[in-house]
């Protein structure tokens, strides 16, 4: 009777487990420097992926009008991609931010055409200068409905 209950409890954690591998290779997107973007470029250029750097000083271009945005990801060393971005861009990003571009890359690897952009943020937080600025009144009304 144990020896049932043992193979059973195995076929179904081999189940389980081989349904989570297919479903995150399945839903996974893999994240590339703009060097290995670039190198990789001809194939990579089937299929929608990540790549990550920073924004280059001087590039950032943003046209409020036609919702453009475009900027060139570097990997701090001889990489660089230009990236090109229609819609609002993040409220983080800034020249030399971290900056990782999901869409599809160029068959030259030189262009890159974001469908959404993730920027890094600092981890580091910072106590504000002036503790006492808050408003206890307008906090308390903001939290509870009188």
């Amino acid at each position: 009777m144990e020896r049932k209950w043992i193979i059973g409890l195995v076929v179904i954690a081999a189940c389980i487990g081989g349904i989570s591998f297919i479903t995150m290779r399945q839903y996974s997107v893999y994240f590339y420097t703009p060097q290995e973007a670039k190198a990789q470029a001809m194939e990579l250029s089937q299929k929608e992926i990540k790549v990550g750097g920073m924004v280059k000083p001087g590039t950032l271009r943003w046209e409020a009008t036609s919702l453009s945005l475009s900027f060139v990801l570097t990997d701090l060393q001889a990489a660089e991609i230009e990236v090109q971005y229609h819609g609002s861009p993040p409220d983080l990003l800034k020249e030399s931010a971290g900056v990782v571009a999901q869409g599809r890359i160029a068959q030259t690897g030189a262009l890159f055409h974001a469908v959404k952009l993730m920027v890094k943020h600092s981890e580091e937080y910072k106590v504000p200068k002036d503790q006492h600025a808050i408003n206890p009144a307008l906090l308390k009304q903001s939290l509870f409905k009188e």
